[in-house]
């Protein structure tokens, strides 16, 4: 990586919190209508889908979705520290996401809409902002832990305090 690369990278990783959950939340609404797109373009087989029907689903998903996550706490966790429990969130949320899409079809009786769209929505919604923080969380420790003189330690014991400290480590 070269030194400008770096010093970009530690300057968005020093950013304040509310700076760093605002990017969150414009790349989520960038990342839904991604995976609005992705969904008809694997559902048809073409790179350019015809979404006649379905162009409003572009601005519905960010609509609909980033209020959910937010209410799930999804922009409150801190990327860095990104485990199991954030993914279980992000299931959660794509999945409370994906069905108020189909009840907002279903409401507006709205025709031309793929049943395989639902199913693909919500399984690329789950790997895009979850794929997302996680390559976040990935690059952060490429960039702290790579130039950080690191020391192996071995932590003796079992339980609950064994099982915080490694984590804190």
């Amino acid at each position: 990586m070269s030194n400008l690369q770096n010093r970009l990278a530690r300057a968005f990783f020093n950013l304040p919190r509310r700076q760093k959950q605002a990017i969150m939340v414009v790349a989520d609404l960038f990342l839904l209508p991604l995976a609005i797109w992705a969904g008809y373009a694997i559902r048809l087989g073409d790179w350019q889908p015809h979404m006649e029907h379905g162009k409003w689903l572009l601005l519905l998903a960010p609509v609909v979705s980033i209020p959910i996550f937010i209410v799930l706490g999804l922009y409150r966790a801190v990327i860095r520290y990104i485990g199991s429990k954030a993914l279980l969130t992000v299931a959660h949320g794509a999945l409370l996401s994906t069905l108020a899409l189909v009840l907002t079809v279903a409401l507006l009786h709205l025709p031309g809409i793929p049943r395989s769209l639902i199913f693909l929505y919500f399984g690329l919604t789950f790997l895009l902002v979850g794929g997302s923080r996680y390559w976040v969380r990935y690059y952060y420790y490429y960039v702290f832990k790579r130039t950080r003189d690191t020391q192996a330690v071995a932590i003796y014991g079992a339980g609950q305090s064994g099982a915080q400290l490694a984590s804190a480590l």
